[in-house]
């Protein structure tokens, strides 16, 4: 019976599957069932539900690299994706709300604080180009990303978008002083006042930012591994000037308290959904497995009625007397041999093992008969099929959380200024560790070059050059 109830665990799981696949054929997308044609351009070569991702992470390699026209054309592309997205209706997010979509097939815009990075690399590079009103206007949008969290306390809470709101503020000739108020609220660290004089500003990050994984029993739970990196800090020394960069602002904190999500709720609710379709699978597959077993059942029979043997005639008094004379007259036994007891043993064995036999062979012809029970049948049925549909519709519910990450961004962000001449100057960069010990192999040397005294030079600093 154990044997029985495998094979039919088996071929339930089989069929749940192959049922699955069925419901789960209506799901696939456009995306997948064309042909790709791979051009070479990790952008063009994007399925559309991903491509504000790729732009994000291409962005910012060409930023790093300093190929500002590329992360220009990256950047803009993604913002506007996402603008569209976020004003109006986006077909692949509602299809990914229901129970046999992934969330991964929405069109990606990413997490908060991954939508406030796209805006703040975007105004570096405004204000790289002496468009400080765009490069302020991108600062408060990217604030303005980052309000969506669920605590109040840690809405648009990024230090350095406030300070960098007040500051092109104050060097388009207005106050900014209630942006650098709000700036010194969230800020664990005294900010330094704004030096209109400096005309170089620098804006540095190092370390490895956020990766998201999905928890819970059904992966529908968004979490994010936030380990701190080793580098902690930085300093840039030209013409024997220092500028230390410390970290105003941490990625890893952003995305632990971003809070809950309408997503969140909806994966859940996959997840309940789910977890109660396996369990009336199993309950309705062990029912079926019960019904099965009494199918057939033993005919009972009725007892045969035999008529009481005759009583034996009592034998008569000659024929005992004629029995008592013949018991007289019959020699005494002799005893009996050693070879005689053993064949008398061996006989007696042989008689008991004939007598097994029989009984065995009586026992088999008076085996019951067997009827079937077509209630149990139907039963049996009925119960096999619920559980086999309700395993099915368990395997094609879909509620795994959407763990695709903006994997190249850093885990803190920080700025600085100075007041350099027009002309080259030459500098190195340096990094540090949690105990303020140099990281030797991260030092490198680099040209500051400042085209005009009177424009602001932005250069963009990275622990990653890519």
């Amino acid at each position: 019976m154990t044997s029985d109830r495998r094979s039919l665990a088996a071929w339930t799981q089989r069929a749940a599957l192959g049922l699955a696949l069925l419901l789960g054929a209506g799901c696939t997308s456009m995306d997948d069932q064309m042909p790709v044609k791979f051009t070479g351009d990790p952008v063009q070569d994007a399925l559309p539900r991903d491509k504000v991702l790729v732009e994000y992470r291409e962005g910012l390699a060409a930023l790093r690299a300093g190929k500002f026209s590329e992360a220009k054309a990256d950047l803009d592309d993604a913002i506007r994706r996402i603008g569209g997205l976020l004003s109006g209706p986006d077909e692949a997010a509602a299809k990914s709300r229901g129970l046999f979509a992934t969330e991964s097939r929405k069109t990606y815009i990413g997490e908060p604080y991954e939508r406030a990075m796209a805006y703040y690399y975007r105004g570096l590079l405004y204000w790289r180009d002496g468009e400080i009103d765009n490069a302020r206007a991108c600062f408060r949008s990217a604030q303005l990303a980052d309000s969506e969290a669920e605590g109040a306390e840690h809405r648009a809470d990024f230090v350095l978008l406030d300070y960098l709101d007040g500051l092109a503020s104050t060097k388009l000739g207005g106050n900014g002083a209630d942006a650098l108020a709000r700036a010194a609220a969230h800020s664990s660290h005294e900010l330094p006042p704004y030096d209109v004089a400096a005309n170089v500003r620098f804006f540095a990050d190092f370390g490895s930012g956020p990766r998201k994984y999905a928890g819970g029993d059904f992966g529908e739970q968004l979490r994010f591994r936030t380990a701190d990196s080793r580098v902690r800090s930085a300093m840039l020394t030209v013409d024997g000037q220092e500028v230390h960069f410390r970290p105003w602002d941490d990625l890893n904190f952003q995305a632990a308290t971003r809070g809950g999500r309408v997503m969140d709720y909806v994966l859940g609710r996959k997840a309940v959904f789910k977890g109660g379709a396996d369990a009336v699978g199993d309950v309705a597959l062990v029912g079926a497995v019960i019904a099965a077993q009494n199918i057939y059942k033993p005919v009972e029979k009725k007892p045969e009625t035999k008529a009481a043997p005759a009583p034996a005639p009592e034998p008569g008094k000659a024929a005992v007397v004629a029995a008592e004379r013949r018991a007289e007259s019959q020699p005494a036994p002799r005893r009996s041999s050693r070879a005689e007891e053993i064949e008398a043993a061996r006989r007696a064995a042989a008689a008991r093992e004939q007598q097994k036999i029989a009984e065995q062979k009586k026992a088999a012809e008076a085996k019951p008969e067997l009827e079937k029970d077509d209630n149990a049948a139907n039963l049996a049925l009925a119960l096999g099929a619920i559980g086999i549909f309700a395993k099915a519709i368990s395997v094609a519910t879909t509620p795994e959380a959407d763990t695709r990450t903006w994997d190249n961004l850093p885990q803190f962000l920080s700025t600085g200024a100075l007041a350099l001449a027009a002309g080259n100057h030459e500098a190195t960069l340096e990094f540090f560790d949690a105990g303020e010990h140099r990281i030797d192999s991260l030092t490198r040397k680099l040209t500051v070059t400042v085209a005009d005294r009177n424009r602001d030079t932005v250069v963009f600093l990275s622990e990653q050059p890519r």
